[in-house]
């Protein structure tokens, strides 16, 4: 729960057939709006993928309990 931190998806698509996942969103960083892109594939319990803003990126990977 992040309470005041939430952030508001401007886009979300998700593949079922491939398990992709696309989201976006804009976030207020260091005085001025980020947008950030996470894509990345859901398979059984885990979701892995990239995400990046600007000029960085980088790699995650999540799983459920």
């Amino acid at each position: 729960n992040p309470g005041s931190n939430a952030i508001n998806l401007s886009k979300a698509a998700y593949e079922p057939a491939s398990g992709e996942i696309k989201l976006e969103a804009d976030a207020q960083g260091r005085g001025r709006v980020v947008h950030y892109v996470i894509e990345g594939k859901a398979a059984g319990n885990e979701m892995s993928g990239s995400w990046s803003h600007d000029d960085v990126k980088g790699d995650f990977r999540i799983s459920r309990q």
